[in-house]
């Protein structure tokens, strides 16, 4: 039986969970992960994991599976082309696989279908030149998926920040001012 990666559709939020319950029916699956910032409030900025491809999973299946993976919770359907279900290029998913293995932050941008381009890869590096060094920094890569329609641009951050506003301090004279009125001075 030859087995091809499929692209499951999920319910909102269920991604992570539905490939627990693949992996616990024995069926290979993998929802790629990817830090995202988001504010919560106006004081701090919190990073928290999130699948990059919102409601989606990959499984790696037979044809003959296929039932099994739609009778899975949270499993709507698989994503169909051309009223088949489409089949995911290994290389593509080597691609996500090192995407969410090597980058922090990773967006998603659309662009055309075509079934028989490759998958291709643009580094984004940022070049400075001081006197007589050329300092080379990688910022991030750009992939693109030409079966899903997929754009990733991905960046690497070391340190994560997480933005808090400092307690506003009274200056000097606002606790002498303070203290002379507790005493009635």
């Amino acid at each position: 039986m030859e087995r091809n990666w499929y692209l499951v559709c999920t319910a909102q939020n269920k991604e992570n969970k539905v490939a627990a319950l693949l992996n616990k029916k024995g069926i290979e699956s993998f929802c790629p992960n990817a830090l995202t910032k988001r504010k919560v409030t106006s004081n701090k900025m919190v990073s928290e994991m999130m699948p990059i491809f919102r409601s989606f999973v990959f499984a790696f299946i037979p044809e003959s599976e296929i039932v099994k993976v739609k009778e899975t919770d949270y499993v709507s359907n698989l994503a169909y082309w051309k009223s088949k279900p489409a089949v995911i290029r290994q290389a593509e998913i080597d691609a996500v696989k090192t995407i969410s293995d090597n980058y922090s932050i990773v967006s998603v941008a659309k662009t055309a279908i075509s079934t028989n381009a490759e998958v291709s890869f643009k580094v984004l590096n940022n070049t400075t030149i001081n006197s007589n060094m050329v300092s080379i920094k990688h910022n991030g890569i750009t992939v693109t998926l030409p079966s899903l329609g997929i754009i990733l641009e991905a960046e690497r951050v070391n340190n994560l920040e997480v933005f808090k506003k400092q307690p506003v301090k009274t200056s000097f004279a606002n606790k002498i001012a303070s203290s002379l009125f507790f005493f009635g001075i």
